[in-house]
């Protein structure tokens, strides 16, 4: 004989076992009492939630024989009889086998006789949003004048799709998700009265699978009871359900907070060879996620289904992050659930979403404002345009297109000279050389390379002194360039290249903080001439850039 789903061996009986519906079950208990019983009533909730059980028990209720407080009493034959489905007073119809207005006639005709053996004759309507239009017609009347031993109970989950005119006729109930807390608890109460050892750890899993459905928690039990073992483990629960383990999601959170890519990619791998389905990795990630931007927003109160524990781990992760990066590798993650739809590789969306994510993290990050001009900045600018945005309300003339470039060997010197290293190269020779520099680097192997990758995210943005200054829009490369070695080697290859020891600073500025949009340099405009061009392939070199009206009373020195 096959044994029997734990769903149905442990079905509610009665309104004090309906989990998680005290509103519902309140009011039907005091309905009764008061006789108030109404003709027609609509059950609308998510899936598993105990729409059809509190139907039945309805029906048991109106049907019991024994005294009104004590009704569903349980053990009349009444009771016995719809619970064990022997009942010919309660009809049960499944309206997504039954659409059509002839089904609905058929009901029409019968809803005429007297109730075989209680007082009323209960019509179950399951589904009932998959009945056509013409069969919602056809039910109208009926519905809204019913025999007065007739009661309808009209559940679905898609409430929405119910015409207007039917949900007037009805008194509607509307069902809750369950919390994971109450789920956890009925699943104990079940595995203790079965003789079943358990890890409390292992019932919050199945608990947080269902997702607010008592049905599919009960039914994750079932299979993984039938998996063996005599205990109920994590370890099986994971295993069997395929979900992930909370090592690893833990170890991306914190990847992404601290800008490590190597783990969080690393995190992704581990997660997927070890048998976590794609799916369900992606669900725990939002569902951190979720908890990390509620705990930034100092909404703890909201996340009872979380341990002290466990939030407090959050909370280390929620501190290094703003909100914003947190809504930003939320969305990533999102749109990874809708590639893996596609039936892409189940780890390439979630490694795209990573990196989406972890660029969002770098909030974590100390956050550099642009440099204040300097006292001689407005003697420097006709010399070199400046990286920092000009004051609000003082907007510098556009200046005038050249007539002709010339190239020169003097360089200012005194009040008016721009900050220049000991070779004399100033901040625009750097902004100018910049990509020739990565170039250079192209050419030196593998290793110079590899600095180019880096740098070439980067770019100078500050001269003082014999201290060169490189802004990154990501901080992420700015501490790939921080590290002890890379920055040996970027300080090397900088006095190669430019002739000068400089000290290589690295500040992280996004992209949206520098406000005013980058002009070229005279280095760049100079550069364009074909002409200059034509010497610099000759091997000349742009030592400094001036304007005819600009000239110099002597040129020595001059080219």
């Amino acid at each position: 004989m096959a044994r029997q789903a734990l769903y149905r061996k442990w079905r509610s009986q009665t309104f004090d076992e309906i989990v998680g519906q005290e509103h519902v079950t309140r009011t039907l208990k005091n309905a009764l009492r008061a006789g108030r019983i109404g003709h027609a009533y609509l059950f609308t909730g998510p899936r598993g939630t105990g729409k059809t059980s509190t139907a039945r028990i309805l029906a048991k209720a109106v049907n019991c024989e024994a005294p009104l407080e004590e009704r569903p009493c349980g053990t009349c034959h009444m009771c016995r009889s719809i619970a064990e489905g022997h009942s010919l007073d309660l009809i049960e119809i499944d309206a997504a086998s039954n659409t059509s207005v002839d089904d609905i006639r058929d009901l029409r005709e019968k809803v005429g006789f007297a109730p075989a053996e209680g007082r009323f004759k209960v019509y179950i309507i399951d589904e009932v949003h998959m009945l056509s239009n013409s069969a919602f017609n056809a039910l109208l009347k009926t519905l809204e004048e019913p025999p007065a031993h007739v009661i309808f109970v009209l559940a679905t989950t898609e409430v929405h799709k119910v015409p207007a005119t039917v949900l007037s006729r009805c008194q509607r109930f509307d069902f809750q998700r369950i919390p994971v807390e109450k789920i956890r608890a009925h699943l104990a109460y079940i595995l203790d009265a079965e003789g079943v050892a358990y890890e409390p750890d292992a019932l919050d899993i199945v608990a947080r699978q269902a997702t607010g459905s008592l049905r599919d928690a009960l039914s994750l039990l079932d299979q993984l009871l039938a998996s063996g073992g005599g205990t109920l483990t994590v370890q099986i629960a994971r295993e069997v359900l395929g979900v992930p383990h909370e090592e690893h999601v833990l170890a991306l959170l914190q990847a992404i907070q601290t800008g490590d890519a190597a783990a969080g990619f690393r995190a992704i791998r581990q997660a997927l060879d070890r048998g976590s389905d794609a799916r369900q990795f992606l669900a725990a990630i939002l569902e951190h996620l979720r908890a990390l931007l509620i705990l930034r927003l100092g909404g703890v109160e909201e996340l009872p289904e979380w341990s002290d524990d466990h939030l407090a781990q959050l909370r280390v992760l929620a501190d290094g992050l703003t909100p914003h990066a947190i809504m930003q590798s939320i969305r990533a993650f999102q749109q990874a659930g809708a590639d893996l739809k596609l039936g892409l590789s189940p780890q390439l969306p979630l490694e795209v979403a990573f990196a989406e994510a972890l660029l969002a993290g770098q909030q974590r990050n100390e956050r550099v404002e642009p440099r204040p001009q300097s006292s001689h900045s407005a003697t420097a600018a006709p010399r070199a345009s400046t990286r920092a945005p000009e004051p609000v309300g003082h907007p510098s003339p556009p200046p005038p297109p050249p007539e002709t470039k010339a190239v020169a060997t003097k360089v200012v010197s005194g009040d008016d000279a721009i900050e220049t290293d000991s070779q004399g190269h100033d901040l625009s020779w750097w902004q100018t050389k910049w990509p020739e520099f990565l170039e250079w680097l192209n050419r030196r192997g593998d290793k110079g390379k590899r600095l180019a990758v880096r740098l070439k995210f980067g770019e100078p943005y500050q001269l003082d002194g014999n201290t060169l200054t490189l802004r990154f829009a990501h901080s992420i490369h700015k501490d790939k360039v921080e590290e002890p070695e890379t920055r040996g080697l970027v300080q090397r290859a900088v006095k190669s290249f430019g002739g000068a020891p400089l000290s290589i600073r690295c500040v992280w500025i996004p992209d949206e903080q520098m406000d005013a949009p980058r002009t070229k340099t005279k280095y760049e405009e100079a550069a364009e001439d074909p002409l200059i061009q034509t010497a610099m392939k000759m091997g000349a070199r742009i030592v400094d850039v001036y304007m005819p009206n600009e000239r110099p009373a002597t040129d020595e020195g001059g080219v």
